[in-house]
């Protein structure tokens, strides 16, 4: 820990979680074949409309991830307490902000609707504990203790998410209807999530 300007600094700064996020993320969307130039599955009007719901959930995690990723770059190049709490703080509320959004995606069409509405509602609820973690954690930090008691904080929460995340693709990718699952073909077929796999994959 160094001083700079009155500023507590820490060096080296602890490696969060957010590798393990974007490895959650490239494996689930892999896994699931997003991106696949396949498009026969969306010739009806559910297939179409559970794609839309695709597009919507992958849109609301590209965001999130977006957010998230730049403001760990950006406090590892500067890890003083004052740019920790920030941090933490844009973390948290961009995670509200995402489990809002997830709230409120209703549920797909299709024989899973019921299975995947429940997973999301539990990944929701998961994310909102998570950033009101975060953001706990990083209340009130003072000093070398404090400030790297806070980091390790917030990262276990971040890995959480991760966990998260990676069950609840896996649970999404699971569901099964009479023969091939509509989300497998959504997810497949969604722009968004094609785009996101680019994103995470990119790093």
């Amino acid at each position: 820990m160094a001083a700079r300007g009155g500023r507590d600094v820490l060096h080296p700064m602890p490696r969060l979680a957010l590798p393990a996020v974007v490895l959650v993320l490239a494996l689930g969307f892999a896994a699931a074949g997003c991106g696949s130039s396949d498009k026969s599955a969306a010739t009806t009007t559910t297939t179409s409309a559970t794609e839309a719901w695709a597009d919507s959930l992958c849109g609301s995690v590209s965001t999130w991830y977006t957010t998230v990723t730049a403001d760990a770059k950006a406090l590892t190049k500067s890890p003083t307490r004052e740019n920790v709490q920030s941090t933490a703080k844009q973390v948290s509320d961009a995670t509200k902000s995402l489990a809002s959004e997830l709230r409120d995606l209703g549920k797909p069409q299709g024989e899973v609707s019921q299975q995947a509405s429940a997973t999301v509602k539990t990944l929701t609820n998961e994310l909102s504990t998570s950033a009101d973690d975060i953001e706990a954690a990083t209340k009130n930090v003072s000093g070398a203790s404090g400030l790297l008691t806070a980091v390790s904080s917030v990262s276990a929460s971040l890995s959480k998410m991760s966990q998260d995340f990676t069950k609840a693709w896996n649970d999404l990718k699971a569901l099964k209807g009479q023969g091939k699952s509509d989300l497998e073909s959504a997810f497949k077929s969604s722009s968004a999530c094609t785009s996101l796999q680019t994103t995470v994959s990119s790093g």
